[in-house]
């Protein structure tokens, strides 16, 4: 348990840099912030595969298949190697045993690439590990990602092997994944601490920090709580976060509670900390005094230095529970869809799509995608595995259809008002290009219109259960300063209420300061009009100039930056409105020690290549097959 002294600035506990670890406190406000509006609800997923149909490779024997799993990103291009299943002798159709750990992100398309192979050498144990690829024979590839896997019905995806010349026979290779029960079900904590040290003349400014203590030893910091002032007894207030959060899955994962004390002048005093799992504070706040419900909290520096020195005040846990939970995956898998919808801003300030400077320019050789393009093709290309049909709506707003008609701020950019479903991101950006042609750029900013368009569809697919429920995102896209900000402000309050977040991306330099107040993460929405408080936060603010230092790679850091919102506003919406799941799991109850894995508790996760898991187990711990990335 280590420890160290540190300094911050604010009344919040902000801005604290540890001089002695290099733990800084913006890591801790930064992810307190997350942890506030569920951001980073990744999934951990486990995913078997099979194959039928092999073609035999060998003269005098059938095939001796092995399947080597490869995965990448759209901010990493490159296939890298996870694992390999075990070889299968003699056998063109085999169900391999060997498991595979993934994290599935929604905000981003994860890519999934099955090789299957057939030794041709010989091999005395069935473990692949080291089997030289280049001498083997190639029975071909397969291509998916992991959100097509994950919303094919079974959560399984059956696909062709391929060749570089095409179709590799009738092979097919099968992959299905599960989702790790459990890792989102919520934890509550109450937490106190007795006796702290006096760090100020009389009393202390108590505040807690936590963090997860990673495979590596190093920690990250995922909650921060209030300050409370002048007491040497502190009571926090109640601190809600999923078990993925808190132990990325893992009950048993360590983590780290420090204790600090505030000071207004900055150099804020480190008082003392403990190491804790989940499972450790579901056990002490079932006992039945303070001296039991709790460690010590030690101060290592003043350890060392008096062989006298007990410890720097008590942490006591009053409630430690955790309640079941379904997870966006849970929805998926019962058959909620994502709907989706563009909404492109043609106000004249964007500029004539002749321009060169304009952020509507339409490049003659049409080699250059302009900011608006790109930034819907980054966010539409990690949405539309979640469309059925893959048709989205694209709607403008600020232009004018003709040059003796008044600016429209609701119209379909295919000119088919009855029908403004276009096919597939392609389809977005042909009717967004071809449009340039025709609609003339006008204004002024208004967001109104298109809010409460989206509202009324989005209310007409409600029903009381997953089954046949969509949920939308209407993305807006926009280079300035909204001109109806009270109505817009309005509209959003009552679309709260409706199975729908909306994500806003500014293009361009434009001044969007109004913007961040219609993201609702530090407060929610009232209407200047009628007063009503918006039932919950669901919209996602971002300038997409903030990722033009990422290259070619913009699009896809602004999409996994805007989108990380949306299965927590997801969530907040289907039980806010009491929708389970179909096919909802049977309710068990939470193991709270015990190093087992039993049918209602988190297991511990399995080892990487390193030799160490999310659950900081040994490799040895777990099958050689269990592979994790």
């Amino acid at each position: 348990m280590g420890c160290g002294s540190s300094s911050e600035n604010d009344r919040n506990a902000t801005n604290l840099g540890d001089p002695n670890n290099n733990y800084r406190d913006e890591d801790a406000e930064a992810a307190t912030a997350a942890f506030a509006t569920r951001q980073g609800l990744g999934s951990r997923v486990t995913a078997n595969v099979w194959c039928k149909d092999l073609k035999k490779m060998d003269k005098l024997s059938k095939s001796d298949p092995f399947v080597v799993i490869k995965w990448k990103t759209d901010s990493d291009e490159t296939w890298r190697e996870i694992g390999r299943t075990e070889i299968i002798s003699n056998d063109q159709n085999p169900n391999f045993t060997a498991q595979f750990s993934l994290t599935y992100l929604f905000e981003e398309v994860q890519g999934v690439r099955l090789e299957v192979y057939d030794v041709d050498t010989a091999f005395k144990t069935n473990d692949a590990t080291n089997v030289d690829l280049g001498r083997q024979d190639f029975q071909g590839f397969a291509e998916t990602t992991m959100a097509e896997v994950l919303g094919s019905s079974g959560q399984t995806s059956t696909l062709p092997l391929m060749k570089n010349t095409g179709r590799a026979g009738q092979a097919v290779v099968s992959i299905r994944m599960d989702e790790v029960e459990h890792q989102h079900d919520l934890v509550t904590l109450k937490l106190r601490a007795l006796n702290v040290d006096k760090k100020d003349l009389t009393s202390s400014d108590p505040y807690l920090k936590i963090a997860r203590v990673l495979e590596t030893g190093e920690q990250t910091y995922i909650f921060k709580t209030e300050v409370q002032s002048r007491t040497l007894n502190p009571v926090w207030r109640e601190i809600q976060g999923t078990v993925q959060q808190l132990a990325n899955g893992d009950l048993l994962r360590p983590l780290r509670v420090e204790c600090w004390d505030y000071d207004r002048a900055g150099g804020h005093d480190f008082i003392g900390g403990c190491s804790a799992s989940i499972a450790d504070m579901q056990r002490w706040s079932t006992a039945s005094d303070d001296a039991s419900r709790g460690p010590a909290l030690v101060n290592p520096k003043k350890e060392a230095k008096s062989a006298s020195y007990k410890d720097s005040g008590r942490l006591v846990v009053d409630l430690c529970t955790i309640t079941e939970r379904p997870s966006f995956l849970d929805y998926i898998a019962g058959g909620t869809e994502i709907s989706f919808t563009m909404a492109i801003d043609y106000t004249a300030s964007n500029g004539t799509p002749a321009d060169p400077r304009s952020l509507h320019y339409v490049d003659p050789a049409g080699t250059v995608l302009n900011d608006y393009a790109r930034a819907m093709s980054g966010i539409g290309r990690v949405l539309e595995f979640y469309d059925t049909d893959k048709k989205f709506p694209v709607i403008g707003f600020g232009g004018k259809l003709g040059p003796d008609l008044p600016a429209n701020h609701a119209f379909a950019v295919n000119f088919q008002e009855d029908a403004p479903e276009v096919e597939g991101m392609a389809g977005v950006l042909q009717a967004y290009y071809q449009s340039l042609r025709r609609v003339q750029l006008s204004g002024p900013t208004l967001f109104q219109a298109i809010i409460n368009q989206a509202a009324q569809i989005a209310n007409s697919t409600k029903h009381r259960n997953s089954v046949g429920q969509k949920y939308h995102v209407l993305c807006i896209m926009t280079d300035g300063i909204i001109n109806d900000m009270d109505a817009t402000v309005s509209a959003i309050v009552d679309a709260a209420d409706a199975p729908l977040s909306i994500v806003i991306v500014g293009v361009g330099q434009g001044d969007f300061t109004a913007m961040d107040h219609l993201d609702g993460d530090r407060q929610r929405l009232t209407s200047p009009f009628t007063g009503k408080v918006a039932s919950r936060d669901m919209v996602q603010f971002v300038p997409f100039r903030d990722f033009n230092g990422f290259g070619s790679a913009a699009q896809h850091a602004l999409a996994k930056h805007v989108l990380a919102e949306i299965p927590g506003q997801f969530i907040s919406y289907m039980q806010s409105n009491g929708i389970d799941p179909a096919n909802k799991r049977p309710p068990g109850s939470i193991v709270t020690g015990g190093g087992g894995v039993g049918p209602a508790m988190v297991p511990p996760m399995p080892p990487q290549a390193a030799g160490y898991g999310a659950g900081g187990g040994a490799a040895n711990d777990l099958p050689p097959a269990y592979t994790e990335y």
